[in-house]
């Protein structure tokens, strides 16, 4: 399980610092996360946020995994939504950048991730369905073919939340999980353009801690099923709130795998 979590840890954003640099007096009307503090499975993780307004600029993080990986990336807007993220490394080199498109209902089509200065790409191309699901497929190559197809996912709304996923990988690899919440606020809410792109940061190739996923509020249970649609383990987690109804910390109860915590920092 280590190594899954540690997939989800790569394709986190990354940020050396944080800088304040809203020129918006609306950021202090609104509650909004500046801080996440995540301890997965004996990995320490910290994630800064900045903005403009109620927009990202920045999302910062620092990763201990035996050694420490850290870096920045910024964000772009088109209106409310998020089009493009810019992933440096510590020496403010950039090393990915991110494309993010839209339908003309707002809905994520497509993010295609480019890594600068090498011949790679990544696509992941979203197709949404009658029933309230959305399909995934995912692609790895060169930036001019990417036909390898890598994984594929479903995700299963009620609403708009996610209470349901499966996910295979390499065509060989299936399992599911099931999701329930509390219902709290989660600690993105007020954040422009993150429902935009809700899909991507809760897939399993997605790039915010775990501590960030879910869509309208907070995970209380996850249950995961393999193939063959057997409960593989169940993870619980407890959480505390603020007088706003926001999560201050959340974390896995000793009887889950694990263990799994997180700590939330808002601006007020």
């Amino acid at each position: 399980m280590k190594k899954v979590f540690q997939f989800f840890a790569i394709f986190s954003i990354a940020l050396l610092s944080l800088t304040s640099c809203s020129s918006d007096d609306s950021t202090n009307s609104v509650v909004l996360l500046k801080k996440l503090q995540a301890g997965v499975m004996g990995d320490n993780e910290e994630y800064l946020f900045s903005y403009n307004g109620t927009k990202l600029t920045e999302i910062s993080f620092q990763i201990e995994m035996g050694t420490t990986t850290s870096g920045y990336s910024t964000f772009v807007y088109a209106g409310d939504l998020i089009t493009q993220v810019k992933d440096y490394n510590s020496s403010d080199a950039n090393t990915y950048n991110t494309f993010f498109t839209y339908n003309t209902d707002g809905k994520l089509t497509e993010v295609l991730k480019v890594q600068v200065g090498v011949d790679h790409a990544e696509k992941t191309v979203f197709t949404y369905n009658s029933d309230n699901t959305v399909n995934s497929q995912y692609y790895r190559g060169t930036t001019s073919s990417l036909g390898y197809l890598t994984a594929t996912e479903k995700f299963y709304f009620e609403g708009n939340q996610l209470i349901k996923k499966d996910y295979s990988y390499d065509i060989t690899s299936d399992f599911q999980v099931a999701y329930i919440y509390d219902t709290a606020n989660h600690p993105m809410k007020n954040v422009t353009g993150m429902d935009g792109i809700k899909l991507y940061v809760n897939s399993f190739y997605g790039f915010l801690s775990l501590g960030l996923k879910g869509v309208s509020n907070n995970i209380v249970k996850e249950t995961h099923y393999n193939g063959s649609g057997v409960i593989s383990y169940v993870v619980d987690f407890e959480s505390a709130y603020n007088d706003e109804n926001y999560p201050v910390s959340m974390y896995s109860t000793p009887d889950s795998p694990g263990p799994y915590n997180y700590n939330y920092e808002y601006n007020r």
